[in-house]
C-alpha cells in the first residue's frame, strides 16, 4: 500500500461526538416516533426486511439524526426527513446534510444493495438530482452506544466516486480519491468542515 494512502487512511479515524445514544431509547417521543416510521417503512411496497431489521435500522438512523444535533446545536432536524434530507440550518440551501449510521468502523464507504437489486443510496441519488440535499455525513456507532464522525462528502459529486469492488460484493465510495480531489473529508478534518459550515450558515437564520 503506498505511502500516501497510509496517510489518508490515517485522517479517517472515528471522532466522537455523543456518548451513550441510547438515552434517547428512554424518551417516549423518540420511541414513537421510531415505531411509526419503521411501521411505514415496512409495510412499503419496496421493503423485503422482517419489522425486528426494520424497527432496528430506524432506531440508529434516528439516534444518528439526533445525536448530529445534539453535538452541533444549530442543526434541526427536517420535518420531512423521509422525502429530503436529514438535519439543516432551517432549511437553508447549502447546509442541508444526509445522515449515514453504520455499526462497522471500516475505512471503507460500501455501498450497499437492496434485495431488490436497488442500491441502497438511490434514495439520497434522487434527492441530489432534484436540489434537495448538499451534504452527506457517515456516522459510526461503536457497541458502547457512542456516535462517531467518519466522514463528510459532497453530494454533488458523491455518486461519481461509486466504483465496483475489486471483489464483486457490491461497490463503494472511494474515499481516497474524493479527499485528494476536496469533496470529501474523514474523521478531524470532517468535524472542522461541519462547524465551519455551521459557523458560515448561521448568519443566515437571522
Amino acid at each position: 500500500m503506498g505511502k500516501w494512502i497510509d496517510i489518508d487512511m490515517a485522517k479517517a479515524k472515528p471522532q466522537l461526538i455523543v456518548q451513550d445514544t441510547g438515552k434517547y431509547l428512554e424518551n417516549n417521543d423518540f420511541r414513537n416516533e421510531c415505531e411509526q416510521l419503521a411501521e411505514k417503512i415496512f409495510r412499503g411496497p419496496k421493503n423485503r426486511r422482517p419489522l425486528d431489521v426494520v424497527m432496528a435500522d430506524t432506531a440508529r438512523g434516528l439516534m444518528g439524526e439526533v445525536a448530529f444535533c445534539e453535538a452541533y446545536s444549530q442543526f434541526t432536524r427536517s420535518p420531512d426527513g423521509v422525502i429530503s434530507h436529514d438535519v439543516s440550518l432551517n432549511e437553508i440551501e447549502g447546509t442541508r446534510i444526509e445522515i449515514k449510521v453504520e455499526t462497522v468502523d471500516s475505512n471503507w464507504w460500501n455501498i450497499g444493495t437492496k434485495k431488490n437489486g436497488e442500491s441502497q443510496y438511490t434514495f439520497f441519488y434522487d434527492c441530489v438530482d432534484k436540489g434537495l440535499v448538499e451534504w452527506i455525513v457517515r456516522l459510526y456507532l461503536d457497541g458502547g452506544g457512542n456516535m462517531h464522525v467518519k466522514y463528510l462528502a459532497e453530494a454533488d459529486s458523491f455518486e461519481s466516486y461509486v466504483v465496483p469492488s475489486n471483489y464483486g460484493d457490491g461497490s463503494y465510495f472511494n474515499v481516497i480519491k474524493a479527499m485528494q480531489d476536496g469533496v470529501c473529508w474523514a474523521g478531524k478534518d470532517a468535524i472542522k468542515e461541519i462547524k465551519e459550515l455551521e459557523r458560515n450558515g448561521a448568519w443566515k437564520n437571522f
